[in-house]
């Protein structure tokens, strides 16, 4: 895992009177707190992204625009919500209170255990140019186009799969609006 990157908050110099690491006098913690707490709208409004694209992408009701195209595209779009989840919870646990990052970095560790594949099968879908012409940065797919199919065993359930290389990868759709809810519970009560 390569280290995290430093957000420009900290970067450079805020025009705010608290910098953004100091506690302030009245006990509250600043800015990061603060921020912290305008993060948790991210996560959840990536988390509603996640749901309603679950539930298209689940749903047998017909959609305007319907057919299994549309639900595959709903399964791209499902998958970047459910990587923006992730990047919410870490960077609300980058700017939370001390004392709240050990359990909003415990939540993301269990998402991370439940949903393994989420990261890498966002990769190789939105960086499918790279990964057309064999130049994706998964290890074990350099050189390897991947192969995309979708499983469905009925209403409700619905599955993507990548096979790149030696790499299989898959995403259940119901499992991950699961593990995208107890993420979002879990940093919403570690922060507030």
């Amino acid at each position: 895992r390569r280290p995290p990157r430093r957000p420009a908050l900290q970067q450079r110099r805020t025009n705010r009177s608290v910098a953004p690491d100091r506690v302030l006098a009245n006990g509250t913690y600043g800015v990061n707190m603060s921020r912290a707490g305008t993060l948790l709208v991210h996560v959840a409004t990536w988390q509603h992204a996640v749901t309603v694209q679950g539930s298209r992408v689940l749903s047998d009701e017909p959609w305007p625009i319907s057919g299994e195209m549309t639900r595959q595209t709903d399964c791209y779009l499902f998958l970047l919500g459910l990587r923006n989840v992730r990047r919410a919870a870490a960077f609300v646990a980058e700017h939370a209170d001390p004392s709240a990052r050990p359990s909003v970095e415990a939540a993301i560790a269990e998402f991370d255990d439940a949903q393994p594949d989420a990261t890498a099968l966002r990769d190789v879908l939105e960086h499918f140019d790279d990964y057309a012409v064999g130049r994706g940065r998964l290890r074990g797919a350099q050189g390897h186009t991947p192969t995309v199919y979708y499983e469905g065993g009925g209403v409700g359930e619905y599955k993507l799969n990548v096979v790149i290389g030696s790499r299989h990868l898959s995403v259940d759709v119901r499992q991950a609006i699961d593990a995208v809810s107890r993420l979002s519970n879990a940093v919403a009560d570690c922060v507030s």
